[in-house]
C-alpha cells in the first residue's frame, strides 16, 4: 500500500492507495483530510479585518478634520452660548473660577487643546480664542492665521482689506450662524495674528 499526501487549498489530504487496485474482500483504504482551513476562508477574514481597519482610521480621519475646525458654532465639544456646568463637564479646561454676576473670565486650556474660552456667568460660553501657535486650525471657509488681508476678503466679500487695522479686530459674519462673529486682528503688515469665534450678543468685551 502506497499513502500519498496532498496539500490541497490548504488541506492535508491524506489518501491510502492500494498496489493493482482493491485487495481481495475488501477496497481501498478511504480518503481523510487533515482539519485545516482553506486558503478560501482565510483570505475572507483577512479582507473583512482590512475593511473594519479601513472603517477605523476613516472614523478617526474625520474626527482629525473636525478638531481643525473653528466655527461657525463653536469647536469640537464647546458651542457657543454653552452653560458653564456643561462646558466644565468636557474636561478640557485647566482652570475654571466662577466668573462674578455680570462679569467674564477666560477658562485656560492644557497645551493639546488649541482653543481658550471667555466665558459669563449669566449667558455661558462667549468666545473662543485661537491660541497663537496654532495655525493649522481654520475657519469653514478655509481662513486661519498667518492669512493675508487679501486672502481673508476673499473668503468673506463683506471684509475689506481697510478694515485689517481696526483697533478691537474686524468683525465678520459667520456665514451659517447669524448669532455668532469672527474677531480677527491683523498685523501691521495685514497679516493675521489673532482670531476669535465669539456670540454676536455678549458683554465681555468691545
Amino acid at each position: 500500500m502506497i499513502v500519498r499526501r496532498v496539500l490541497l487549498a490548504g488541506v492535508l489530504v491524506v489518501a491510502a492507495v492500494g498496489c493493482g487496485g482493491p485487495t481481495e474482500g475488501g477496497t481501498a483504504a478511504p480518503v481523510t483530510a487533515a482539519q485545516g482551513t482553506s486558503t478560501e476562508e482565510t483570505a475572507a477574514d483577512d479582507t473583512a479585518d482590512d475593511t473594519a481597519d479601513d472603517g477605523e482610521d476613516q472614523g478617526g480621519s474625520a474626527e482629525e478634520a473636525a478638531d481643525t475646525v473653528l466655527g461657525p458654532a463653536g469647536w469640537g465639544p464647546l458651542t457657543l452660548r454653552m452653560d458653564l456646568a456643561t462646558a466644565r463637564d468636557t474636561g478640557l479646561f485647566l482652570e475654571t473660577p466662577d466668573p462674578e454676576p455680570g462679569a467674564c473670565v477666560s477658562w485656560s486650556t492644557p497645551e493639546a487643546v488649541p482653543v481658550e474660552a471667555v466665558v459669563s456667568a449669566d449667558l455661558g460660553l462667549m468666545a473662543l480664542l485661537v491660541k497663537e501657535e496654532r495655525v493649522l486650525l481654520s475657519t469653514p471657509e478655509g481662513v486661519g492665521l498667518g492669512d493675508a488681508a487679501e486672502d481673508v476678503a476673499l473668503a468673506y466679500p463683506k471684509f475689506a482689506v481697510a478694515d485689517a487695522q481696526m483697533a478691537n479686530g474686524a468683525l465678520i459674519q459667520t456665514p451659517d450662524d447669524p448669532t455668532a462673529v469672527y474677531r480677527m486682528q491683523f498685523g501691521e503688515d495685514d497679516v493675521l495674528h489673532g482670531m476669535t469665534l465669539e456670540a454676536r450678543e455678549q458683554h465681555c468685551y468691545g
